[in-house]
């Protein structure tokens, strides 16, 4: 019998929360960017190009390290209130690995952790 390892992520620029959901117990794991806003302000004003390079360096360390907690996934929910959901969906999208896996994107408020157990454990028990 195959285990469905199915997971929500609740994600903003600078942290990611893994909820895992599988029978009966749900676990959360917190991702961080390293992304600092006082720098970009700073750094802003000094080199926009340089500026430009680091945070796309920044930004892509943080999507490889999401995709290799998300590796073996059966179902992903990613939901949260900007935009760096979907810019993790086409990460992942072009990566072979999660060709079979079923991705939903949502599009939610700010959250808690509880009300974000809530909305993991709501769309994987609808399904």
């Amino acid at each position: 019998m195959t285990v469905l390892r199915r997971i929500g992520v609740w994600m903003d620029h600078s942290f990611a929360n893994l909820i895992e959901f599988s029978t009966g117990a749900i676990t959360l794991v917190t991702i961080d960017s390293n992304f600092c806003w006082h720098a970009y302000e700073t750094g802003l004003a000094t080199n926009e190009a340089k500026l430009f390079f680091k945070e796309h360096n920044i930004q892509s360390a943080y999507l490889k390290e999401l995709e290799s907690a998300l590796q073996n996934c059966n179902e992903l929910v990613l939901f949260g209130p900007n935009y760096s959901k979907i810019k993790l969906y086409h990460f992942l999208r072009q990566n072979k690995l999660f060709s079979s896996t079923r991705i939903k994107i949502t599009h939610t408020e700010n959250m808690d952790e509880n009300q974000q157990y809530d909305f993991v454990k709501g769309c994987f028990l609808a399904n």
